[in-house]
């Protein structure tokens, strides 16, 4: 699944669909899935992340602190950090999913000391 070069950003509603897709169905649910990066933007990280979510129900602030431990400097734009953050699992991801596709900008919730912040200082 190819997406544009761009500095950073998501990838969008359609290649995330697109990527659940091809790992459903033809016995490979349980399968390892391979995701390789092109520009290093930090696109594929958030494409692994979001299929973790979907398939094993994890919280996106887990994720994001260890793919910072297992690969500083991936995630590279804020509006990734905001998307891993406002994932509290599943249910979290379908309906930004729904969002995304929609047009809408990643949304945070606005009573959440977070939402105007990275939800991690470290980097």
């Amino acid at each position: 699944i190819q997406t544009e070069d761009y500095d950073g950003g998501l990838p969008s509603a359609q290649k995330v669909s697109m990527l659940f897709e091809s790992c459903k169905g033809k016995g490979v649910e349980n399968a390892a899935v391979g995701i390789h990066c092109k520009a290093g933007f930090g696109r594929s990280v958030i494409l692994a992340c979001l299929l973790a979510i979907d398939r094993f129900n994890l919280r996106g602030e887990a994720l994001l602190g260890w793919v910072r431990l297992i690969r500083p400097g991936s995630i590279t734009h804020d509006s990734q950090e905001r998307l891993l953050c406002s994932m509290r699992g599943r249910n979290d991801l379908a309906k930004q999913l729904e969002r995304m596709a929609g047009g809408e900008a990643v949304a945070v919730d606005d009573d959440d000391p977070k939402a105007t912040k990275t939800c991690c200082g470290i980097q």
